[in-house]
């Protein structure tokens, strides 16, 4: 038997969806944006130990920004799937609770914050309406 999702896991998912679409085609372009700024403009006034400093923040954000649609790419295959009544109830259940927990890791994220709120409310009505209760 196929897991129809409830109306609020369907909005929820879908807004999310949105918004992280939204962030994974700007996260490339915004690295792009960082690297040429701070490459071509603020680099040569920074001390020589500064300079340092930041070319690993660049590095580390531009990785975060860059694996974000990579990320997308597998939320949006899973969550429409489920969407479209493709997974049984223990499979929905299981993606329920991945979103919950990719919905609480977003949570501290600065990049991922929106996206985040709505796969955990997600996450919740779905594993509520599947188990009567959250645990």
């Amino acid at each position: 038997m196929m897991h129809k999702p409830p109306e609020e896991c369907h909005k929820f998912t879908t807004i999310g969806l949105v918004f992280e679409g939204l962030y994974a085609l700007a996260g490339p372009i915004l690295f792009l944006m960082m690297v040429l700024r701070i490459s071509d403009f603020f680099m040569p006034t920074f001390p020589q130990g500064f300079s340092s400093i930041v070319s690993v923040i660049l590095v580390f954000s531009g990785s975060i920004l860059l694996v974000f649609p990579v990320i997308f790419i597998v939320n949006m295959i899973l969550f429409k799937k489920l969407l479209n009544q493709h997974y049984n109830i223990t499979t929905a259940e299981s993606i329920y609770l991945y979103q919950i927990i990719y919905g609480i890791i977003a949570l501290f994220s600065v990049f991922a914050l929106l996206p985040g709120i709505f796969y955990l409310l997600s996450g919740i009505h779905g594993r509520m309406s599947i188990r009567g209760n959250l645990f």
